[in-house]
């Protein structure tokens, strides 16, 4: 397994998602995951959010060969252990659900029927869109073949966000997209507050 962990950002990273990636690294570096030959950070700084993320894939693939990417955003805290429980699922596409930072903070993961995850599910559960806060995916995932651009604003329906369109491109090939419920509740949205499940249970 070769692991690359990728994170685009624009001009700064939260101090949480600091302290969150050096304590993941320590538990990579102290327990590693069965097979790891290597792992490394990767990351841009860009207002173009959607052109990041295809930068860091097509890197990923062809500078660090790698065989798994851990998406972090520059915003999102996360226990030490993130990795070790998303790999256990041997899953190509497998993440956390987590509260969107702007009101109401409803669901980042959309299920099967397009509602909003329900924020007291427990376990894995395979839906329609997750967002890439915290988000694992084999590497596999980005040499499918897909209409261009991958990552993109802007849909059939209009504006959006960059992981929607992903989400439906990769649904269209044939992959299935999971959230770790259990872990998204250790997960927080970092903004000029901290947001974790209470608040998308009050938005519902």
């Amino acid at each position: 397994m070769r692991l690359v962990i990728a994170m685009p950002c624009y001009d700064t990273v939260a101090r949480e998602t600091a302290l969150s990636l050096s304590m993941l690294c320590f538990r990579l570096g102290q327990q590693p995951p069965e097979g790891l030959e290597w792992f490394g950070i990767d990351w841009r700084s860009s207002s173009n959010l959607p052109e990041s993320r295809h930068v860091l894939a097509v890197r990923a693939l062809e500078k660090h060969r790698a065989t798994h990417i851990l998406w972090v955003d520059s915003d999102m805290a996360f226990p030490k252990d993130a990795l070790h429980r998303l790999l256990a699922h041997d899953r190509d596409i497998v993440g956390c659900n987590y509260p969107r930072r702007m009101p109401p903070h409803i669901s980042s993961a959309t299920d099967i029927s397009g509602q909003p995850v329900k924020h007291s599910a427990s376990g894995l559960e395979s839906v329609s869109v997750i967002g890439f806060g915290v988000l694992l995916t084999r590497a596999s995932v980005f040499t499918r073949e897909y209409e261009m651009p991958l990552f993109s604003h802007h849909d059939e329906q209009g504006y959006c966000t960059e992981d929607v369109t992903f989400c439906k491109k990769v649904r269209a090939s044939g992959l299935e997209i999971w959230v770790d419920h259990d872990l998204s509740r250790e997960v927080r949205h970092v903004g000029s507050i901290s947001l974790g499940h209470e608040q998308m249970e009050q938005a519902q």
